[in-house]
């Protein structure tokens, strides 16, 4: 049996000063009351219970219970049963009819933990989203977000960005993540690359960002030849061991720029760096093999 019930209701409360605010039967089966606390009806007025308040008021309605709730039931959807309220310390939002909380809130929750502009952009810690989900958070040795989707073993799949020309043919034609400072000064970036796996990373080397620009008189051949190749296996981790790699600390005496260090102190290598030493070495190769034929040749 639904439980609403279209019923004629007539309103008798009483201040306890001895006035009595309001006393009116429910009108066309709508409820208005005023700031005056009078019940009004009108055909213009179309909600169940419509309350107005003065502007100077500081609440409308207080509810003071515990696990206070308002329960909304649409007629019009087999009576899909919603909750708002508080439950447990929590504000929520409760789909009663599969029981489920898809909403809720801790006190103490930050200003504009989630803001929705007029422009539909939604901000997480912003009042100004830029973007259609911009997400702000000024925290010392934390991350802004998180995702994850473990089925433990089970096929699961991260991030989809879906951007750029259709059918994309020049490098950069799909700019897929760009990556700034802290200062919003764009450092790099990845993007679609005419070549496999048609995804490149690129930094910012236009000469026009440069100066002071001299032909490097690194000795590459004698950095490279410092690095030293290891095998080994990782210690309480599932990754496969490795035939021939670097240790960090290794690398770190000969190439530092090489190697990342976190808050915990843990080191990182970017191989990436390795290119232009090595594109570097050859030229340096090539530059004795030349030698070697021109003094066999004379």
């Amino acid at each position: 049996m639904s439980k609403c019930r279209n019923t004629n209701i007539t309103l008798n409360f009483e201040h306890e000063e001895g006035r009595q605010p309001f006393s009116r039967e429910k009108y066309n089966g709508f409820l208005k009351v005023n700031g005056s606390f009078d019940v009004i009806g009108d055909s213009v007025f179309s909600g169940a219970l419509y309350l107005t308040g003065p502007l100077t008021a500081s609440q409308d309605i207080t509810i003071c219970e515990n696990n206070p709730n308002i329960i909304f039931i649409e007629t019009d959807q087999s009576n899909q049963e919603w909750r708002a309220g508080g439950k447990n310390g929590l504000f929520r939002v409760r789909d009663d009819t599969n029981s489920i909380e898809p909403f809720k809130i801790e006190p103490g929750a930050s200003d504009n933990s989630i803001y929705i502009a007029s422009s539909g952009y939604v901000g997480l810690g912003v009042t100004s989203p830029s973007n259609k989900l911009h997400v702000k958070d000024d925290r010392s040795g934390g991350r802004v977000a998180r995702f994850v989707n473990d089925g433990n073993n089970v096929d699961r799949y991260g991030i989809v960005i879906e951007c750029g020309l259709d059918s994309p043919a020049s490098n950069s034609d799909c700019r897929w993540i760009d990556l700034r400072d802290g200062d919003a000064t764009a450092v790099s970036y990845i993007g679609y690359s005419t070549s496999s796996p048609y995804a490149a990373f690129y930094s910012s080397s236009d000469e026009r960002l440069k100066k002071n620009i001299k032909l490097s008189k690194v000795k590459a051949l004698n950095v490279i030849s410092k690095l030293k190749l290891y095998s080994f296996d990782w210690i309480n981790d599932k990754r496969p061991s490795q035939k021939i790699s670097f240790v960090a600390q290794q690398v770190e005496s000969v190439l530092p720029e090489m190697v990342a260090t976190d808050k915990d102190g843990y080191k990182s290598v970017s191989e990436s760096v390795l290119i232009k030493y090595l594109v570097r070495a050859v030229q340096e190769l090539k530059a004795e093999i030349d030698c070697l034929k021109k003094n066999k040749g004379s």
